[in-house]
């Protein structure tokens, strides 16, 4: 039997070069995909060095270093705040640059009044996002 006059067979070189068209638009997509996962992530990290405070200060007198880690992709401001419980100790204004580090230490004398435990934390602002850590320090010298 022999096919219809009406169904045209296409060419062998259309087929071909469909095949190739498909191939190079998949490609292309999965190109675009990998690069749009793989992108470099923007965070900064702040933290507290867990080794340099205690959680029973002497005489009401708090000490501890902090710092900020920027994996940034640009120069970026940071505002940093240090609280004891709800009262404001400091505020600082900082800039890094992509991959560089912040470190400081910090002194910090508590009231007489201040109610334990209390709340030591360090905050920090920047275009892209906010973060904070602490910890808490119980009076050592009276019973809670």
């Amino acid at each position: 039997m022999s096919p219809e006059p009406d169904k045209k067979i296409k060419p062998f070189s259309e087929i071909k070069t469909a095949i190739v068209l498909a191939i190079i638009i998949g490609v292309c997509i999965a190109c675009g995909i990998i690069i749009f996962e793989i992108r470099t992530e923007r965070f900064s990290a702040v933290y507290i060095n867990p080794d340099t405070y205690t959680n029973y200060p002497e005489n009401g007198t708090v000490s501890f270093v902090y710092g900020i880690n920027s994996y940034e992709l640009e120069k970026t401001s940071y505002t940093i705040y240090i609280r004891a419980g709800d009262t404001l100790v400091e505020t600082k204004q900082i800039e890094l640059n992509p991959k560089e580090k912040y470190e400081e230490r910090k002194l910090i004398q508590l009231p007489e009044d201040t109610v334990y435990p209390v709340k030591i934390s360090v905050q920090y602002l920047s275009p892209h996002e906010n973060n904070e850590v602490f910890f808490r320090v119980r009076n050592g010298t009276a019973s809670e």
